[in-house]
């Protein structure tokens, strides 16, 4: 029930101040287990993202922010999983497969955590979404926020009034993913989340 209603008000919030838009809600199972990938500029998007949904987001977070005062309180309603970056979080990993399958859906920023606009580094996709969805066979949504950077930036604390635009790519297929594939898969998602419009092509 907070989640719903929470969501709810962010929504309204975000349709006020940003004129917050979603395409590509389709492309999100209406039932079923997935992973929802999306890149990271402010720590608006987690929130921005889960607005325009009507099903339930569970997010990993950084393990830090479930001490800090007020944060730490929402996210634990919002029942995010505390993830420990500085090893491989296993507990961290079971809780996302047990998400997976229930048939939720995991949100993830595969990046790692806050990224500049325009880095290259395609070796910062995470493995951990790659062994999520190989093991569970969910697909992965690819998810591009436009804007939040702008609206937020790293650093700041009163949010600017600019637009935000939250696309929904279509699902990539994990059910015949191997570990052999994590390459492949890397450089599609990071094409994916970053709206890089050669995406086509590397398919």
């Amino acid at each position: 029930m907070f989640y719903v209603t929470f969501r709810c008000i962010c929504y309204i919030i975000f349709k006020i101040l940003f004129r917050i838009k979603f395409e590509g809600i389709e492309n999100i199972p209406k039932d079923g287990a997935c992973i929802i990938a999306s890149n990271h500029r402010s720590i608006l998007d987690p929130f921005l993202l889960a607005s325009g949904l009507k099903r339930k987001i569970i997010f990993l977070a950084n393990k830090y922010l479930f001490d800090i005062p007020v944060v730490g309180s929402l996210i634990r309603k919002l029942d995010a999983i505390p993830l420990d970056k500085k090893k491989v979080d296993i507990k961290a990993l079971k809780a996302a497969l047990n998400v997976l399958e229930c048939g939720g859906i995991i949100g993830m920023f595969p990046e790692g955590g806050i990224r500049k606009e325009g880095h290259t580094d395609i070796t910062g996709i995470e493995e951990g979404i790659l062994f999520l969805a190989k093991t569970s066979k969910a697909p992965i949504v690819p998810c591009n926020i436009e804007g939040s950077s702008e609206v937020l930036p790293v650093g700041k604390y009163i949010p600017k009034l600019k637009k935000v635009k939250i696309k929904f790519f279509e699902q990539i297929d994990c059910t015949q993913l191997t570990k052999e594939d994590y390459g492949y898969y890397k450089q599609l998602i990071y094409k994916y989340i970053n709206n890089i419009q050669e995406v086509e092509d590397v398919q």
